[in-house]
């Protein structure tokens, strides 16, 4: 269902908080929403949806892809280096719908010619042309649940086998799989590729994903693997200089050597006396000068859980600053400049994760809802303090 076109048209009428210029860079920012794909189940139709809105590449990009993982870039920034449309009155350039039950969790990716790859629950990557036409679909066996990415014309995906596998970006042919875990979790987290190494999130339990597992992108060798100190959840991992950052499920973040997975440091969640340490679906993210990793987690004061963004210096760990968001942090950040003279931010939705679909429940009408709250913010990227925020409906 095509419902960001009308979200924007709302936010436009109704908001107190949120600028025209504000919801320009909200777009940049939050480019992957933009190619959404999304569960439809109402009316008796189940399929699964993608959309695509006309991008226009910008000059002096030096990236080989637009899109190539997760938030964009090796660093996870979630800033687009391309001008996005504002209006999205027009409806969308295409659509694409997998049916048979299909669902995707997963962002699309971008080459440098436009062409889109999806990957789906169902176990299969597809490749657009960018007027939309379907150019390959690789089955992998099993399902996929996490954000595929691309690098040096290959992509990289892993199913929930534990297999790890590489596919030629122009044909779809598999280049090679490995078997690298006992299983890979069905949460939606995200590969890695950089500096010729892709990283996987694996269990060897069978449950939650536990470990970490870098392979050779040529031939998919096992290079190293490290266990943090509670399981990963949505795991995303950024690379910067020959490092992986990224966060475990309490928030906890870490720095390894790209080339080993020898650790350089672990920082705490920066938790304060009265707090206990609870689940996120967040993540880990670097600032675009490289200097500041951002986390967004939660915590638990007295029953009630709410959330936050917590910075810490790159190169010893060390904690800056951390913010409160009220509402959940579940989400990871997108970090960027509010506008070509506006101050670098760290722009994160919060609130709670959506229930899971109940078939039942949406036969019936009477159903209660239950409410869940949710805002966009924008901090600054230097010292935490809030520079706007946003109420969704």
């Amino acid at each position: 269902q095509v419902i960001w076109d009308q979200a924007f048209r709302s936010a436009r009428k109704e908001s107190t908080s949120l600028t025209e210029p504000h919801i320009t860079t909200m777009v940049r920012l939050m480019a992957p929403i933009l190619l959404a794909g999304s569960a439809a189940a109402l009316g008796g139709e189940d399929a699964t949806s993608l959309v695509q809105v006309k991008l226009q590449r910008g000059d002096g990009r030096d990236q080989p892809y637009y899109w190539a993982g997760k938030n964009g870039d090796a660093m996870r920034t979630g800033n687009a280096a391309f001008p996005m449309p504002v209006d999205l009155q027009s409806g969308p350039a295409w659509s694409w719908h997998e049916g048979q039950n299909g669902l995707v969790r997963a962002a699309p990716l971008i080459d440098g010619d436009k062409s889109i790859y999806l990957s789906s629950i169902a176990g299969n990557v597809y490749k657009f042309s960018p007027d939309g036409k379907g150019l390959w679909r690789h089955y992998a066996g099993a399902s996929i649940p996490e954000v595929p990415a691309i690098m040096g014309g290959a992509l990289f995906a892993t199913n929930t086998f534990g297999e790890v596998f590489a596919l030629n970006m122009t044909t779809g042919s598999q280049l090679w799989k490995k078997k690298a875990g006992k299983s890979s979790a069905g949460d939606t987290w995200s590969m890695t590729a950089a500096d010729g190494i892709v990283v996987a999130a694996l269990s060897n339990s069978g449950a939650a994903n536990d470990h970490l597992t870098a392979l050779d992108a040529k031939d998919g060798s096992v290079k190293w693997s490290y266990t943090p100190k509670v399981p990963v959840y949505n795991s995303l991992s950024a690379v910067f200089n020959g490092s992986l950052i990224f966060s475990d499920f309490n928030g906890r973040a870490y720095r390894l050597s790209l080339a080993d997975g020898s650790l350089i440091w672990q920082s705490e969640p920066g938790l304060q006396a009265e707090e206990q340490a609870s689940f996120t679906t967040g993540g880990a993210v670097i600032g675009p000068d490289g200097t500041t990793v951002y986390v967004t987690s939660n915590a638990k004061t007295g029953g009630a859980e709410h959330g936050r963004v917590t910075a810490f210096r790159l190169a010893d760990g060390k904690l800056l600053w951390r913010q409160g968001t009220d509402y959940q942090a579940n989400n990871a950040a997108a970090v960027g400049r509010l506008g070509p003279d506006g101050p670098v931010a760290v722009v994160v939705g919060v609130g709670p994760n959506p229930d899971m679909p109940d078939p039942i429940m949406q036969l019936t009408k009477t159903a209660p809802k239950s409410e869940k709250r949710a805002r966009v913010m924008a901090l600054d990227a230097v010292t935490g303090r809030v520079i706007w925020r946003h109420e969704l409906p």
